[in-house]
């Protein structure tokens, strides 16, 4: 892992570890929202599924593409948010095998590399390059976004 990516998951997690956490579904229709987390890197991983539980979604996740691929089930989530850069498959690949199983989910890239965007574009010319949600970010502004996503498409 590169230096500088070491040092944006630092921050990332710094930021979510200071984040006061409130409830934000309180008004949300019950069952709460529930995302397939996938990133190769356990830190960000923990954070991130432990910040999102605490603001009410239910998270399942995984710190390896495969594992999270064998457990998919179709209807099982409303949003996947996965990680580009992992071994064994990368982000991209993990979402044309999830395509396959489940055409409702939707997809959200969670990565801290901008190079992405303009590969994401080359091969999905027809998806939204808003599916990226850039790392760092806050749990706030994380959550903000799953829910407008769910709000927008219901």
């Amino acid at each position: 892992m590169q230096k500088s990516s070491i040092n944006r998951n630092r921050i990332l997690h710094k930021k979510l570890a200071s984040t006061k956490y409130t409830h934000d579904l309180d008004n949300f229709a019950s069952p709460p929202m529930k995302i397939l987390l996938v990133d190769d890197e356990t830190d960000i991983l923990d954070s991130v599924k432990s910040g999102l539980e605490l603001k009410g979604f239910e998270v399942d996740a995984f710190d390896d593409p495969l594992k999270a691929l064998h457990n998919f089930r179709k209807g099982v989530y409303e949003i996947a948010l996965l990680d580009i850069r992992m071994p064994q498959m990368n982000g991209f690949q993990l979402y044309n095998e999830i395509r396959k199983r489940d055409e409702e989910v939707r997809v959200r890239f969670f990565t801290a590399y901008e190079v992405y965007r303009e590969e994401f574009k080359k091969a999905f010319p027809e998806l939204d390059e808003r599916r990226f949600i850039q790392k760092p970010t806050t749990l706030a502004q994380l959550s903000a976004i799953l829910l407008k996503e769910v709000k927008v498409t219901n």
